[in-house]
């Protein structure tokens, strides 16, 4: 019987921090957009930073390509 209801609910709070996630990241793209559109066209970044955004895009797949607005997707391939 408790694994009945525990299935709903888990389905349930996954729904709700799953929506909670994509307008936070909807919103952080947002912001990144505006921040990026103040800076220089043309800038430059470290060794350090541009590995860190690899690792952390590694998990990303595909979905790096809507993200990315620091650098196109054809710049970020090439730090890799």
């Amino acid at each position: 019987m408790p694994t009945r209801l525990a299935n709903p609910l888990l389905f349930w709070i996954a729904k709700v921090a799953d929506s909670h996630v994509a307008h936070a990241l909807e919103f952080l793209k947002a912001e990144n957009e505006i921040l990026r559109s103040k800076l220089p066209k043309q800038f430059s970044t470290t060794l350090a930073e541009r590995q860190r955004l690899i690792k952390l895009a590694k998990p990303l797949g595909t979905a790096l390509r809507t993200l990315l607005n620091l650098v196109t997707y054809t710049t970020f391939l090439r730090w890799q």
